[in-house]
């Protein structure tokens, strides 16, 4: 049946082409409309031949060819959504671990109770050595000392936390409190805490900076601006230092 309408098209084909030649039997057809039917026969005889592998589909095939396309997109947004699900799972996995190690670290953070070893300067000791109440302070100054004297508001008293820094390296050693960035808050009886006065005193730890020779030992302090009340029933004292991203708290009294 293909053999036969391939040879109608065929000789459709001859007829058209060879129409020049001798009778017109396709009446007030212009050569363009003669090239469109040329087309469409020779699209014809491709779709209907059976060596031609061309883009005619037939119903069947196209609907083949669709599903499989479907189901290709379809695999492929399934696989997608696996990885998407596994990189999900695999995010809190690692902002649990980051977590879990988190914990970890804080678990593990160095508890410090010497404050030489927690400002890292094993050369030297600082120990606290006690405190005192008073009105204004130093108590005794020369004419000739140009650090003045600190004196509290009205009401107020000085609290003095004095500390001994000393020199165990054997060698001189230079002392630079400053270039460490230390703060401290002082807690009175539990309750109020407080933050060391920045003064010019000479002896003020936050400016120590000094050359000590071997075996010195010189004193410093922090001043600490409380009311009367508080300073007439004193219970405790803890001090917190802050150096480096670290804090090291301290009981005193």
């Amino acid at each position: 049946m293909k053999k036969k309408l391939t040879g109608i098209l065929i000789m459709m084909i001859l007829s058209l082409t060879l129409s020049a030649c001798g009778k017109d039997y396709i009446p007030e057809m212009t050569d363009e409309e003669l090239a469109d039917v040329e087309e469409y026969a020779v699209k014809l005889l491709l779709k209907y031949n059976s060596g031609y592998n061309g883009h005619y589909l037939s119903e069947e095939e196209a609907e083949l060819k669709n599903n499989a396309i479907m189901e290709e997109a379809r695999l492929q947004a399934e696989v997608k959504a696996k990885k998407e699900v596994a990189a999900s799972a695999n995010a809190v996995s690692s902002n649990e671990s980051d977590s879990d190690k988190s914990s970890e670290d804080e678990k593990q953070e160095p508890v410090y109770t010497d404050i030489s070893e927690f400002l890292a300067m094993p050369e030297i000791d600082i120990d606290y050595a006690s405190y005192e109440i008073c009105d204004s302070y130093p108590n005794t100054t020369e004419s000739n000392d140009f650090q003045g004297v600190v004196y509290p508001s009205t009401g107020n008293k000085l609290l003095i936390l004095h500390f001994n820094v000393t020199n165990n390296s054997g060698e001189d050693y230079f002392v630079d409190i400053p270039e460490t960035g230390l703060k401290s808050a002082v807690k009175i009886s539990g309750v109020k805490t407080k933050v060391p006065l920045t003064t010019m005193l000479l002896d003020d730890l936050y400016n120590c900076r000094m050359t000590l020779t071997a075996g010195q030992s010189i004193e410093q302090v922090l001043v600490v601006e409380i009311s009367s009340s508080d300073a007439d029933d004193i219970t405790s004292l803890d001090i917190t230092f802050k150096y480096a991203g670290q804090k090291m708290d301290m009981s005193i009294l």
